[in-house]
């Protein structure tokens, strides 16, 4: 059994092989807040028999369907039945990630979940990052944040990770899973707004995997405290999405959400192919689901919000340049500036030329790149100019979650440079389901020396929204399109519905059937919220 390190997480290598298809049973508890021994809180014999009782009744349904790993949701477990279900594992040969609890560590205390290998030990992932409900200022012993996190490497079910609640929306926790790309991301979690905020991130997750992601979110149910809405995330061939929509399991919004849990349907058993994480092309005649539902209590219907499935709007995409990035018209022209007055004329003759169509948008491109080369343009100059010269549109993080809260797939479109993103949104690539951007690439001095060039600017933010109409089988009637200036003309004619959203007043509204000029992200959703629901 090996311990290495990866950053600030230990890793295990259990020094097991992986199935090819695994087998993960999710139980979502009804927890009551009042009795899980938080602050050393002792808990009651009738407490402790009725958790014993629901955590029986649990492993005997899911007994028959053999499951290779189980998860309970946070603060489901007391210590005192630990043992219980360490013995449950090894007779069964199944890894167990056991809820958690609250440790007594002499000073403070600390949130931890056990993590039970069948014949190795049980090792504790520690919570990092605290609610701020779990803080206090007044009691002499409180919970402290932990330290000790785990990567899991070689077991039976591959390679995974278990991020107690708040842990996985922290950003260097995502950035842990992009960098050691598990099997298996596992949340267990006591949380009161899944949707808004842990649906998302398991999307984005999926996606940006390389190979292929699993995400296993476990929540606790109990009133006004936490909503349940356990699920599954995962990337399957879309052909499969309408069987899991017909059958009640998900309203696939996310995409990557295939199954949820609410009161009466609160445990399930999946079948996950280990080898096929990621649909591929091309597909042959042997092509299966790499996700199975096996087992579950009945399934009734997917209830649907007052925004999903009948509204009108499904998808909102968003220009970035003088759209999301506020007192900038150009990003390019930027950079440019950043280089001199010299080169701003340089600037002004290509740009000329491409207006002319005398050069290609890619040759312009790659031009304006040759001269950032020559002038040594660096990595922390483009972000200071994008600092200096623009600022993100107000409101933006909070109005971008109400959006995905209410199930609209988002996506940035833009003919502007990653980098200068990046300044003011460090993690576009995860707030967006979808991204069209120009990619900077740099040497080993952090300077410019190439460009991947998008194709998709100006008629191509048109073609970007036809991808991703195809991508999630939506209509463009079902598209909104947000965009200010003349390379946002084709996107604003194609969408459903379009919005000119802008500093100031322009002449031209490019066929926009609605100009917003408040700054204020808040105001345009309210907007988009607003002929959603008449519609």
């Amino acid at each position: 059994m090996e311990l290495v390190l990866v950053g600030l997480i230990d890793v295990i290598d259990c020094e097991d092989t992986a199935l090819d298809r695994i087998k993960v049973a999710i139980c979502q508890m009804k927890v009551n807040p009042n009795t899980i021994g938080i602050y050393g809180k002792s808990i009651s014999h009738q407490a402790l028999t009725a958790i014993r009782g629901r955590m029986r009744r649990f492993l005997d349904e899911i007994k028959s369907e053999t499951p290779n790993l189980i998860i309970f949701p946070e603060c489901s477990i007391p210590f005192q039945l630990l043992e219980e279900l360490e013995v449950y594992a090894n007779e069964h040969d199944c890894i167990v990630i056991a809820g958690s609890h609250y440790k007594d560590t002499g000073k403070n205390f600390v949130s931890r979940a056990p993590v039970i290998i069948p014949g190795t030990a049980t090792y504790y992932v520690e919570k990092t990052t605290l609610s701020p409900l779990k803080k206090s200022g007044a009691k002499r012993k409180y919970i402290e944040p932990g330290q000790q996190q785990y990567f899991f490497s070689n077991t039976k079910v591959g390679n995974f990770m278990v991020l107690i609640c708040a842990d996985f929306l922290h950003a260097e926790a995502l950035q842990q899973i992009h960098a050691l790309q598990p099997d298996l991301v596992l949340v267990p979690a006591f949380h009161s707004k899944s949707p808004a905020h842990y649906f998302p991130i398991f999307s984005s997750a999926c996606r940006e995997s390389d190979d292929g992601l699993y995400g296993i979110y476990c929540n606790a149910f109990y009133p006004n405290a936490a909503d349940g809405n356990s699920s599954i995330f995962a990337n399957i061939d879309r052909i499969y999405h309408h069987d899991f929509r017909e059958e009640g399991y998900s309203d696939l919004q996310p995409p990557e959400k295939l199954w949820v849990a609410n009161e009466a349907n609160d445990f399930l058993v999946v079948e996950l192919d280990l080898a096929h994480k990621k649909p591929s092309l091309p597909k042959g005649t042997g092509a299966s689901p790499n996700v199975r539902i096996i087992a579950g209590r009945k399934h009734g219907q997917i209830k649907e919000g007052p925004y999903q499935y009948h509204r009108h709007y499904k998808l909102v995409a968003f220009d970035a340049d003088g759209t999301l990035l506020r007192g900038t018209k150009f990003s390019w022209q930027d950079l440019w500036r950043a280089l001199g007055d010299v080169d701003l004329e340089n600037w002004r003759e290509a740009y000329q030329q491409h207006d002319e169509q005398k050069i290609t948008y890619e040759e312009w491109c790659k031009r304006a790149v040759g001269f950032f080369r020559l002038g040594g343009l660096s990595k922390a100059e483009i972000q200071a100019a994008a600092k200096r010269r623009a600022r993100l549109t107000a409101n933006f993080e909070e109005g971008l979650a109400r959006l995905k809260a209410e199930g609209f797939v988002v996506a940035m479109i833009s003919g502007g440079v990653d980098e200068y993103v990046k300044a003011h949104i460090p993690s576009y690539k995860i707030l967006f389901d979808d991204y069209f951007i120009n990619e900077l690439l740099f040497d080993g001095d952090d300077v410019v020396r190439d460009v991947i060039v998008t194709d998709f600017d100006y008629s191509g933010k048109a073609k970007a929204l036809e991808m991703l109409c195809d991508k999630y089988s939506f209509d463009m009637q079902e598209v909104i399109f947000v965009g200010d200036t003349l390379n946002d003309a084709h996107a604003l004619r194609q969408a459903g519905y379009s919005i000119i959203y802008r500093d100031t007043e322009n002449d031209t509204a490019y066929s926009a059937k609605k100009i917003i000029l408040e700054d204020n992200m808040n105001t345009l959703v309210d907007h988009i919220l607003e002929i959603t629901a008449k519609d």
